[in-house]
C-alpha cells in the first residue's frame, strides 16, 4: 500500500490522501494472520530464543504501522499490538521512554516500514536485547 505525505516543520509526516475501508481490513487481516501463523510455528518448536519471538512480535508491529489505517494513530495501535504479542509469549512489554530510546526504537523499526519486504531484523533484534538485558525470556 502506498502512503503519500507530506514532512511537517515539526519532522512529522502528515497522511495527504486517504485509504479505502476494504484495503486497510484486508490488510490487517492479512498482518494478523501472519502472526497467527508465526506464533503457531514457534509454539509447536522447543528451544527458542527471545529473538525468535521478537522477530513475530515485530512482524505484528511494523505490519500494523505499515497499513495506515489512521492519521496519528497506528504507533499507539502498533504498541498495544507489540504489548499483546509479548505478553502472549510470556515476554514482557518492552517500553520507550524518552529521546534516547525513542532514536533507537525509530532507528530500528524505519528499515521494516520503508523496504519492500519490511525487514523487521533490526527491531526484532532491539526487542530481543531490551527483554535480555532486563533478565527475562520467554516462559
Amino acid at each position: 500500500m502506498a502512503f503519500f505525505g507530506v514532512l511537517l516543520p515539526d519532522d512529522r509526516m502528515r497522511q495527504l490522501e486517504g485509504v479505502a475501508p476494504e484495503a486497510i481490513h484486508r490488510e490487517l487481516a492479512a498482518v494478523c494472520a501472519a502472526f497467527n501463523r508465526r506464533s503457531e510455528d514457534l509454539g509447536a518448536s522447543a528451544d527458542r530464543g527471545a529473538l525468535d519471538y521478537t522477530r513475530a512480535a515485530a512482524a505484528l508491529y511494523s505490519g500494523i504501522l505499515r497499513v495506515h489505517p489512521f492519521v496519528d494513530g497506528n504507533h499507539r495501535v502498533s504498541f498495544v499490538a507489540l504489548s499483546a504479542a509479548l505478553w502472549s509469549f510470556g515476554l514482557p512489554n518492552v517500553r520507550f521512554i524518552g529521546a534516547e530510546e525513542m532514536i533507537a526504537h525509530d532507528d530500528a523499526v524505519v528499515p521494516a516500514l520503508v523496504s519492500a519486504p519490511g525487514d523487521v531484523e533490526p527491531f526484532a533484534q532491539l526487542l530481543a536485547k531490551r527483554i535480555e538485558s532486563a533478565g527475562t525470556g520467554p516462559t
